[in-house]
């Protein structure tokens, strides 16, 4: 999402509060209706889930002078918030491991805010942990007012540490373990 007006450009992260944000920074945002997935209340617009290098290869010329924030989310919270998403939308009916297994994309969040040097391109991460008090922060470098932010987009499930045993647990340290490190996640925190 680009605000040519505050000057911002936000990473939306999958599952990771962005639709939230997103409503809380524009609730008219313009939505592409055949990019939504029927049923679960998501919606996408062009750009939804560009990273930060997609923006900077298209918005070479405004990239570097707007500031740039994303979240980004324990990861093996996230794989449940996915799995279950996945779940929800595609009816797999599959275990976590095997959903696990059969992701075909990279894993972690580097492929989101970092250029092919392994470079960071963003000027704020929150964490979905903090999601509000991020936001906040990120609100005051952008020059709005502070705002609570909607629940949107939520998944029901138990807390994470519920679905794993020893074997995915690990499966996630170790696609995940840059991030992990990076930003201080632990496993049950």
């Amino acid at each position: 999402m680009i605000n040519d007006e505050h000057k911002y450009i936000f990473i939306h992260i999958g599952k990771t509060g962005g639709t939230s944000v997103e409503h809380a920074l524009n609730p008219n945002v313009k939505l592409d209706s055949s990019k939504a997935t029927p049923g679960t209340g998501n919606t996408a617009f062009k750009g939804k889930h560009y990273s930060a290098i997609q923006y900077k290869n298209e918005f070479e010329n405004i990239f570097y002078s707007y500031f740039k924030f994303t979240f980004v989310r324990n990861p093996w919270d996230l794989e449940v918030s996915l799995y279950k998403w996945f779940d929800l939308c595609f009816k797999k009916n599959i275990s976590l491991k095997e959903h696990l297994q059969s992701r075909q994309y990279q894993m972690g969040f580097a492929r989101w805010i970092c250029d092919s040097n392994q470079n960071n391109l963003v000027d704020f991460i929150g964490k979905f942990e903090n999601l509000q008090e991020d936001f906040d922060i990120a609100c005051g470098k952008i020059g709005i007012s502070k705002q609570k932010l909607p629940h949107k987009n939520k998944n029901k499930h138990k807390h994470y540490t519920e679905y794993y045993d020893d074997e995915t647990r690990q499966i996630v340290a170790e696609k995940y373990a840059k991030d992990i490190e990076y930003f201080g996640y632990e496993f049950g925190e």
